[in-house]
């Protein structure tokens, strides 16, 4: 910086910005209520509902007021030291109180006990996000993630290492939102 140069808070790269650009406090308020449904089928599997809604508001900003509605079911079988889920899921979210995105996916677990205090457990989850504004259609994907976690359980701790890797492919070949992740922790 040069002496005598100062940067005014309401100029960015030379241009200047209107009272709405510019950071201001605001207060919000968010809402979550949710629900959850446990069917025994058997002694070894079970069937699963879930389902949540949240919303959030600041009345002193736009296109910050969240809805999220989020459906789910499941079914669980666990025998022995082996277990296995499948589940899907859908969300339904709007912005601003106009619907603007659905996600739908399809998840798959395999958990074995190893041991007394040796778990391992693996899953592969598919699903699409769409969007219904056309300007947004861009990020509309289709996409896979799995993973694979081992955990070994001691006396009054726990230790764990998982894997897990994820593609989104976007459905307009142009778009630049398609990704490939990967994690381990």
């Amino acid at each position: 910086r040069k002496g005598g140069e100062a940067t005014d808070q309401q100029l960015f790269l030379g241009w200047c910005l209107a009272d709405n650009n510019l950071e201001q406090p605001s207060s919000f308020s968010d809402l979550a209520v949710g629900a959850f449904v446990n069917r025994p089928l058997s002694t070894s599997s079970q069937f699963l509902l879930t389902g949540q809604f949240d919303h959030r508001v600041n009345a002193q900003a736009h296109f910050v007021d969240a809805s999220n509605v989020n459906l789910g079911a499941a079914w669980n079988w666990q025998e022995g030291s082996n277990g296995f889920s499948l589940g899907a899921n859908t969300l339904f979210a709007a912005l601003d109180r106009e619907y603007n995105r659905q996600d739908v996916g399809v998840t798959a677990s395999y958990m074995r006990q190893a041991s007394d205090s040796v778990q391992l457990s693996t899953f592969i989850r598919g699903g699409q996000s769409r969007f219904t504004d056309v300007a947004l259609s861009v990020r509309d994907v289709d996409q896979v993630m799995y993973g694979l976690s081992v955990s070994k359980g001691f006396s009054a701790s726990q230790l764990g290492f998982s894997m897990s890797a994820n593609t989104d492919e976007t459905i307009d070949a142009a778009s630049p939102f398609s990704t490939d992740g990967y994690s381990a922790s």
